[in-house]
């Protein structure tokens, strides 16, 4: 398909003198742009698929409107509920989200987990050759860790992973890369603060393209989510996805997001909050190293189905049952 960029406001250089005014600003200009750009498109045939709920007005003037919902808004629940009820389609990310959205009144749900592009992932990098190329130690069993650090401001695992270093053998190493400048400064005072330095690379974003290497060059992959209703009900981590795709043993929170993906015949799943189920899994891990990589092949297998060309027919699928039924 082709991209047509609209024209908006954009004041995010004074950002600092008028705060969250630039983006209200940038957001509505937006809105009136995609509002005069679709007063002369034909309503027949042309749907209008967005992850913003506003948008999902477009309805009242005749568009076919498809909603891909992947948080719920803390404010407005009643205007987002309101606006979720002229989707033709909700595309969600978990099950708990689509159960949380039919509350609201959505008529049509259709739950697909997040997407992962697996041409990233081939072909496969062995492991050394990946150490060499970003700078990680030959012998050391590496605990490997990508993405974000927080999510709104909410801890994603590294905390517990910090916490296990003292407690885990001293050939193993965490590799961290993804933290923003603030997040770096903040976790690298907390590895500090625990004298856990030579146990820890806290690394801050690659390009997106440089994430398989760090992947190849773990010998397992973690995400020891904490317990909250994000992380328990309305996720779907693509860290998850790229992970599996990596063919690399995988440590995981037991979350209900996550055992619609993997269960324990495709990770280690550990407790929630709990270091020592952590250190407990990563001790299994090393220690039966030939059943964690049978474990990493059947998560490679089960990842194909979550490939974004698979992922779209899906939608598309689904789109066309509910505009036939129109």
């Amino acid at each position: 398909f082709s991209i047509k960029y609209l024209p908006t406001l954009d004041l995010f250089w004074a950002e600092k003198r008028i705060g969250k005014w630039a983006y209200w600003v940038q957001t509505f200009s937006f809105i009136f742009s995609v509002k005069l750009w679709l007063f002369v498109k034909s309503r027949a045939g042309t749907v209008c698929y967005t992850r913003e709920w506003w948008a999902l007005l477009f309805r009242w003037w005749g568009f076919t409107t498809v909603f891909e919902c992947h948080v719920i808004p803390r404010r407005f629940q009643y205007v987002f509920g309101w606006c979720v009820r002229q989707a033709v389609l909700c595309v969600v990310i978990s099950q708990s989200l689509g159960k949380t959205l039919r509350t609201l009144g959505a008529k049509n749900v259709h739950v697909e987990p997040s997407p992962v592009a697996l041409d990233m992932f081939e072909p496969a990098i062995d492991r050394h050759v990946a150490r060499e190329r970003v700078g990680l130690p030959q012998n050391a069993f590496i605990v490997g860790y990508t993405g974000a650090f927080t999510t709104m401001n909410q801890d994603k695992g590294l905390r517990i992973m910090i916490e296990a270093l003292t407690q885990l053998p001293d050939d193993v190493h965490v590799v961290a890369v993804g933290g923003s400048a603030h997040d770096h400064e903040h976790y690298s005072a907390y590895v500090n603060h625990r004298q856990a330095a030579q146990y820890i690379t806290l690394l801050e974003f690659v390009p997106h393209q440089e994430v398989p290497w760090y992947h190849a060059a773990a010998d397992v992959l973690a995400m020891p989510f904490p317990y909250t209703t994000h992380y328990a009900h309305h996720m779907s981590p693509i860290k998850m996805l790229e992970y599996m795709a990596s063919d690399r043993p995988i440590i995981a929170s037991d979350l209900p997001t996550i055992r619609e993906v993997l269960d324990d015949d495709h990770a280690f799943l550990c407790k929630p909050d709990s270091v020592e189920s952590f250190v407990a899994q990563v001790l299994a891990a090393k220690q039966q190293y030939e059943q964690a990589q049978k474990k990493a092949k059947k998560a490679l297998l089960r990842v194909q189905r979550y490939g974004i060309s698979a992922r779209t027919q899906r939608i598309l699928d689904a789109i066309s049952t509910q505009t036939q039924n129109l």
